[in-house]
């Protein structure tokens, strides 16, 4: 299997990942360039190697799925322009993207709202900070693993993932803030009231930013509404990383 990274230039380097030993990098490397080329407003390169993982199915109780993990070539037309996008993301279709693709009209929803969150004023890190707060006070358990795959290659101390999987604060302050804003925002479906607002702009935010991870917000309620629906299977790559609520 081999991972994508991109030069300055743009062009595809292809990474020897059969021992995982180069993975971590291309990751943080591509999160990194696709930002740039979406603040940039360049195309995607056409040519990234994505990556195929096969997933082994968790025992239903129910006999047949309602919904099928689409594959690009499985997925309804309208939905296979989104689906390439994530492909270039991940190097590979997440199963959430698979199942978001049963509908053309969420998956053309879900996908500039993703590319808009990531091209935003947040660092990576404060967004996995956010869609990995989200994802545990929605009871998600694929997103919170995935996530907290996610938030790790992005920097976050893993004490902190930890904390946030545990639904506590983490140590770091500005990560602490977002993620305690993030939680209200849910659970009091967004009355949160001015005073949770300036606690989120005493930890050095800015307004604007306040009514940005509302944007989070919805991205995750996508994703966490539609895996809660569908429980797809989780791919071996995060299962290091499986959670359930306590």
């Amino acid at each position: 299997m081999a991972a994508w990274n991109l030069d300055r230039s743009g062009d595809v380097q292809q990474l020897d990942i059969r021992e995982g030993q180069n993975f971590d990098a291309a990751l943080r490397q591509g999160w990194r360039d696709l930002r740039g080329l979406w603040r940039d407003g360049q195309n995607f390169p056409t040519h990234m190697l994505p990556i195929e993982f096969k997933s082994t199915p968790k025992p239903r109780d129910r006999q047949t799925p309602l919904f099928e993990v689409k594959s690009i070539d499985q997925a309804p037309e309208g939905s296979k322009a989104p689906l390439r996008k994530l492909e270039q993301v991940f190097g590979m279709v997440p199963n959430v993207a698979g199942l978001i693709a049963n509908s053309p009209v969420l998956a053309n929803i879900f996908v500039p709202l993703f590319q808009g969150v990531h091209i935003g004023t947040l660092t990576e890190g404060e967004i996995q900070t956010l869609l990995l707060t989200n994802a545990v006070t929605n009871n998600c358990t694929w997103a919170v693993a995935f996530h907290s795959f996610l938030a790790l290659q992005a920097g976050l101390d893993p004490t902190d993932v930890q904390a946030i999987r545990e639904g506590r604060a983490p140590r770091e302050r500005r990560y602490a803030a977002l993620s305690s804003y993030a939680r209200d925002l849910i659970e009091k479906r967004g009355d949160v009231g001015e005073a949770a607002v300036r606690a989120l702009l005493s930890a050095g935010f800015k307004a604007d930013q306040a009514l940005e991870v509302v944007a989070v917000s919805a991205a995750s309620t996508i994703t966490n509404y539609t895996l809660n629906i569908a429980e797809p299977p989780l791919e071996p790559m995060f299962q290091k990383h499986a959670w359930r609520p306590t």
